[in-house]
C-alpha cells in the first residue's frame, strides 16, 4: 500500500514537472515577445512636435503642420483618381438606397403585423378594467 501510494505520488510529480516545462517551452519558443521602445519612440514625437512648432514660427499655422506631421509619410492625397472618387460615391448612393428600400419594406411588414396584432389585444378579457384595491 505504502509503495503504491510512493509510486503514483513520484509519477505524478514527474508528470507535473514534464507538462511544466513543456509549456514553458512552447511558450518561449512560440511566442514573440513584446518589446516596447521607451527610448526611441517618444524621442521620435519629441522632434515632430519641436519641427512642427519651429515651422509655426516660419509662418505656417501650427495645427496644418501637426496635422501633416501625424499623416503617413508614404500617403499622398494625389494618389486617389477623381474617377476613383466618383466611383465611391456612387457606390456609397446605390448602398443607401438599397438600405432605404429595404427598411421601407421591412417597415410596412411591421405595420401589417401591428394590425393583425391588433385583432387580437381586443378580446373581451382585454376590456376589463381592473382596480388596485381589488388586487390586495
Amino acid at each position: 500500500m505504502l509503495s503504491w501510494i510512493l509510486q503514483i505520488t513520484i509519477i505524478s510529480i514527474i508528470l507535473i514537472f514534464l507538462v511544466h516545462h513543456l509549456i514553458q517551452f512552447f511558450r518561449d519558443t512560440l511566442t514573440i515577445p513584446k518589446i516596447k521602445d521607451l527610448v526611441n519612440t517618444p524621442t521620435q514625437k519629441y522632434e515632430n512636435m519641436f519641427l512642427a512648432m519651429n515651422q509655426n514660427k516660419s509662418g505656417s499655422s501650427f495645427d496644418e503642420t501637426y496635422k501633416k506631421s501625424l499623416l503617413p509619410q508614404t500617403f499622398q492625397s494625389s494618389q486617389i483618381d477623381e474617377n476613383e472618387v466618383l466611383s465611391m460615391k456612387n457606390e456609397l448612393k446605390s448602398y443607401l438606397k438599397s438600405q432605404q428600400l429595404e427598411s421601407t419594406s421591412s417597415s410596412i411588414d411591421e405595420l401589417n403585423s401591428l394590425s393583425n396584432l391588433s385583432q387580437y389585444t381586443s378580446s373581451p378579457f382585454m376590456k376589463k378594467k381592473v382596480k388596485i384595491t381589488e388586487l390586495m
